[in-house]
């Protein structure tokens, strides 16, 4: 048997396509095709491979956005084109006109097959008998070829060969010949024989039908390099093979895809490459490579070229590049950019942490300059005014001296330097010395009525857990802000009552409500800035309460009494432990 071998300088499909990996198949729909003839000047050197000349060339559009990626193509003797891609639909369409309508379907599918990825099909092969218009397809993943009836309409069989069953699943049929007197053949891009050979694999009739008889195995030699990609008979003893080989590489092609150092010293064919990609890489090696495939088998005169990031499962980056070369030939170059992208992330990492600590810093300094400013306003109005006022005096510098002692606490905390010193606690006492300083914030003065402040402690309490010192500051900082929303001659209460492991501190005033703002401080710092003038004093008070709860490992809300009045409910664990940072 004759053979014309054409051999082409790289990859050879029909058009350059789409690869849609776990998406479905495309549903039946209608198809409008554009055919633009091209010039003898775009298609240059196609214009003749050894004895074959080109009578036409066509650039065609498709409608449909699944229209491409062409492995397979039939012409009926009216004209009529079918083609296939290799996940598994079907376009059906003329050329003749400037426009064509068309139909796009799935191949058809029976049972849990309908299921299925669409990159388990990959459809390599198709042949049709121009006599029973009968359509057999070539699966090379699935290794398995199937029988269709006219139009598609119809599943007919299937079989997956024993004869190709130790071939390779990305370099075995990736061509299904059908010969006029009923024989098949196909041929095996990467399986060999023992002697070096492609092994070529030909059935006497239909390999679905079982009358058929076992096949014969042949061998074919392409040239030295290459690697069989395709195959068509041309008539009476005249076979066409389409052959591809990789033509320069350098080492560090092995060292970013883990290669075997000898590999490409044998100018391997491409699924080669993906092979050995896919044991070297098993998580997603094979699927990068086939993707990568697709780009660059593509003889459209048209092509353009591509570029792209790829970020590999064990972390590498690599941008990619693949140029298209005059003579038909493809480049595809590699960057390894892991280490300059860890950079980038890694300052963009740092970028947010400071703005962050920008807007804390903000937010901190909104509700400090107030609240720094405030007593000692106080204090030089009161001096210069009257002796009288030295009541407030006092509270205005003990008021000042909390609040220094507040920023040095918050700033710990923001560090992440706080301590705790868990110890049993007499929680009476602890109420006492809370007392004891918001008397000192909130002296007695004359022509006004005193706060009156209520006390509930059961007469047993179980012992708590706690920083005795945190304590205090959170039940002083409670009391203080209920006192703040509360009218002179008002109420406010502290009530503590034991809870299953858990102690409860309740504080309830009956007067203005706590704003949205200042219940938003309980739960983000950052809004406390929010807060007016009226009543910002108390959002570093009540950011403090927040913090030293949750290192207590407690939760804190805040609920609004009718008619008037706030509540807010501390709940500790009995045995508290720095359990998390405050935020």
């Amino acid at each position: 048997m004759k053979r014309v071998a054409l051999i082409l300088f790289l990859f050879v499909l029909l058009m350059n396509g789409r690869h849609s990996g776990n998406q479905p198949p495309a549903t039946f729909d209608s198809l409008s095709v554009r055919a633009r003839a091209l010039s003898a000047a775009e298609v240059g050197d196609l214009a003749s491979y050894g004895p074959l000349r080109l009578t036409g060339a066509w650039q065609l559009t498709g409608s449909h956005p699944a229209f491409g990626g062409f492995s397979s193509l039939v012409v009926s003797d009216d004209g009529a084109l079918v083609a296939l891609n290799d996940t598994g639909e079907l376009f059906g369409f003329r050329v003749s006109g400037e426009r064509g309508q068309g139909f796009v379907k799935p191949l058809p599918r029976v049972g849990l097959e309908q299921g299925w990825p669409s990159w388990k099909w990959d459809s390599e092969s198709m042949q049709r008998d121009p006599v029973t218009g009968r359509s057999w397809v070539g699966f090379e993943f699935l290794q398995r070829i199937c029988r269709y009836a006219p139009d598609f309409k119809a599943l007919e069989g299937c079989v997956e060969p024993p004869a190709v069953r130790n071939w390779p699943l990305t370099g075995g049929m990736e061509s299904l010949v059908r010969f006029g007197d009923g024989r098949f053949m196909t041929i095996s891009e990467m399986g060999t024989t023992k002697n070096g050979a492609h092994d070529v694999v030909l059935w006497r009739g239909d390999p679905v039908d079982p009358a058929t008889p076992p096949p014969v195995h042949l061998g074919y030699r392409p040239p030295t390099g290459y690697r069989p990609t395709d195959a068509l008979w041309l008539g009476g003893d005249k076979l066409l093979i389409l052959n591809g080989r990789l033509t320069l590489a350098n080492p560090r092609l092995s060292t970013l895809w883990r290669l075997p150092t000898n590999l490409l010293d044998t100018k391997p064919h491409i699924d080669q490459i993906v092979e050995a990609v896919a044991r070297a890489l098993p998580e997603d090696g094979a699927i990068l490579w086939r993707d990568l495939k697709r780009s660059i088998v593509d003889l459209n005169p048209t092509r353009t070229d591509t570029h792209g990031r790829i970020t590999r499962a064990d972390g590498k980056m690599l941008d990619y590049a693949i140029t298209r070369l005059p003579d038909g030939q493809t480049m595809m170059t590699f960057v390894d950019v892991t280490e300059s992208a860890n950079y980038q992330n890694v300052l963009k990492e740092r970028n947010e942490a400071l703005v962050t600590a920008d807007r804390l810093k903000d937010a901190f300094v909104q509700n400090v300059s107030y609240e720094l400013r405030s007593p000692l306003t106080n204090i030089i109005g009161f001096v210069v005014k009257q002796k009288s006022y030295t009541d407030y005096i006092r509270a205005s510098s003990v008021t000042l001296g909390v609040l220094i002692d507040n920023i040095l606490d918050l700033a710990t905390v923001d560090a992440g330097i706080a301590q705790m010193r868990p110890e049993p606690q007499d929680v009476p006492a602890l109420i006492e010395k809370a007392k004891a300083g918001l008397a000192a914030t909130f002296p007695d003065i004359d022509g006004e009525e005193p706060l009156n402040i209520e006390i509930d402690i059961p007469e047993e309490l179980p012992v708590l857990y706690a920083d005795g010192t945190r304590i205090v500051q959170i039940l002083y900082n409670l009391l203080s802000t209920a006192a703040r929303f509360t009218e002179p001659g008002g109420k406010v209460r502290l009530s503590v009552i034991p809870r299953g492991e858990r102690m409860i501190f309740t504080v309830e005033d009956d007067g203005t409500q706590m704003t949205d703002e200042m219940r938003a401080a309980l739960s983000d710092r950052s809004d406390a800035a929010a807060t007016s003038a009226r009543h910002r004093g108390a959002g570093l008070g009540l950011a403090i309460v927040r913090s030293f709860v949750h290192l207590h490992g407690g939760t804190i809300s805040v609920e609004r009494r009718e008619p008037r009045g706030s509540r807010v409910v501390v709940s500790l664990p009995l045995a508290a432990a720095l359990t998390t940072a405050a935020e």
